[in-house]
């Protein structure tokens, strides 16, 4: 199964830091945020019943620590 997953990223410059913005996913796609490319079609990463597809928990959950990581290393706005 091979499928793409989009996130939505904003940087904060009065915090310096960066985040994923679940709200605007809804807004913008639809919360239709893994493509599947076999199908040429979205889909819903959260099925409901907590159920995920194609992992999207834990792959939204590593992103959420890579820039959770990322924002230690904060940069100056300066």
């Amino acid at each position: 199964m091979n499928k793409q997953h989009y996130f939505i990223v904003y940087y904060d410059t009065v915090t310096c830091e960066w985040f994923t913005d679940a709200e605007a996913e809804e807004m913008y796609m639809d919360n239709q945020t893994v493509y599947d490319p076999n199908t040429g079609k979205w889909e819903y990463g959260y099925l409901g019943e907590l159920e995920y597809n194609d992992n999207n928990d834990t792959i939204a959950n590593q992103l959420n620590e890579m820039l959770a990581a990322f924002n230690k290393r904060k940069i100056s706005n300066d």
